[in-house]
């Protein structure tokens, strides 16, 4: 009987810590937008107050705001919920029309430095969400 409890206990502590890494990758994301939890709270209809504790690991995520958030953000729920893939479902890529440019300007250091900076960017956003110690 005191095995079942132990479980829980663990179960328990196990839910607390995602609804904080949950609530870390929620700040980072708003963070990223340079949005304040007053602003987000305005677009996800809900009080700073919500927000804060959602950041804090304090509230769970209601259904509607990761939807919300997917739909007006293109936020990544998979990137949110279990930190895997990419905070956004908008692919991190340079317009084919750039690429022809490039092209035919006929200069191929052009285009090593554009790939190099989309490249940057990605280690860029790694270190942070590392740094905030939230997995990849």
């Amino acid at each position: 009987m005191p095995q079942k409890q132990k479980r829980k206990c663990q179960t328990d502590e196990q839910e607390e810590q995602n609804k904080k890494n949950i609530g870390q990758r929620f700040r980072l994301f708003r963070k990223s937008r340079n949005m304040t939890q007053k602003q987000l709270a305005d677009h996800l209809s809900t009080s700073q107050y919500a927000v804060a504790n959602i950041e804090r690991g304090k509230y769970s995520l209601r259904f509607e705001h990761l939807l919300s958030m997917s739909d007006k953000f293109k936020l990544n729920p998979n990137w949110l919920l279990a930190g895997q893939g990419g905070m956004t479902t908008v692919p991190l890529e340079i317009p084919g029309n750039c690429r022809e440019l490039v092209h035919l300007m006929n200069v191929p250091e052009v285009e090593e430095r554009i790939f190099s900076g989309v490249t940057d960017l990605k280690k860029i956003f790694s270190e942070e969400i590392r740094a905030a110690g939230l997995p990849l």
